[in-house]
């Protein structure tokens, strides 16, 4: 307790009763914005993503367990798949591919290919797992 006069009075605020008034206020302000909470919102449904593939002019590579690897369904060694993919890349302005995976590959053979693909020029891809 605080000090106390000759006439026995508490000079002090008592601010229990203070944040007591302050948390009925926060109480009473959150209910009158309750209405704004419930309103729905309706997320828009996203149109299906178009396939890739060779006759739309997209760069597929295709990494199957191996890892073995294809470029729009041709088989290519892991040797010469940064030379095929620089010689694809070479005259095209737009440098993406998209990468489609197979979910039992390591970690280390997407992230191998990462490197191989950004070794070869290539400066946008996508991963399809």
């Amino acid at each position: 307790m605080g000090p106390v006069t000759r006439d026995g009075l508490n000079r002090e605020p008592n601010v229990v009763p203070m944040i007591d008034i302050l948390l009925v206020l926060l109480i009473a302000a959150m209910l009158d914005l309750l209405p704004m909470w419930k309103t729905e919102v309706v997320l828009p449904v996203p149109a299906p993503a178009p396939e890739a593939g060779p006759s739309d002019g997209t760069i597929v590579l295709q990494v199957t367990p191996g890892p073995r690897y294809a470029v729009n369904g041709r088989v290519i060694e892991a040797g010469q798949l940064i030379p095929e993919l620089t010689k694809i890349y070479a005259g095209r302005p737009t440098k993406v591919l998209f990468i489609e995976a197979d979910k039992k590959l390591r970690y280390q053979d997407v992230f191998w290919v990462f490197g191989a693909v950004r070794s070869a020029g290539v400066t946008v891809t996508a991963v399809k797992m």
